[in-house]
């Protein structure tokens, strides 16, 4: 299986241990909350809003490695779960005629980020206690987006 089918076969999984709460968020449920936190959260209008047990992300443009690098064009998309915790990100680009594919895979406390050039080679394999650490901060940034 590729990464496109290693990421589809992640959400798939994800979406059966989600746990979906309907109930409204409530002052309650900030308290525990560091102070700053909490006026967050109410300064972005949560309390009474239905809570949010997922969302998926797709976009699509260009990047590039560093300041001199040529811009690559490039696809992503992301799925990501509160309960339990699981961001999914898949990106497709290519270099010139050169397409490779990207997927971090984050589930728990476990992350992981893969880069195949042409479906064949993989360029780059990463996992362990710094890229645990990336992903964790990743998460709780996106989910203030």
């Amino acid at each position: 299986m590729g990464l496109r089918g290693a990421y589809r076969s992640e959400v798939a999984k994800a979406f059966a241990r989600a746990e979906r709460v309907d109930a409204p968020v409530t002052e309650s449920d900030l308290e525990h909350l560091p102070e700053a936190v909490q006026q967050y959260l109410r300064f972005a209008g949560v309390v009474g809003q239905r809570r949010v047990w997922n969302y998926r992300m797709k976009t699509g443009g260009e990047f590039r490695m560093d300041a001199d690098s040529s811009w690559m064009t490039m696809t992503a998309d992301q799925h990501s779960f509160v309960e339990p915790a699981a961001r999914l990100f898949f990106i497709k680009a290519s270099l010139g005629l050169i397409p490779f594919a990207g997927f971090h895979r984050y589930v728990g406390e476990d992350a992981t980020y893969q880069v195949k050039v042409a479906s064949l080679f993989t360029v780059v394999d990463a996992r362990g206690p710094e890229m645990n650490q990336s992903e964790t901060v990743t998460l709780l940034n996106d989910m203030c987006v």
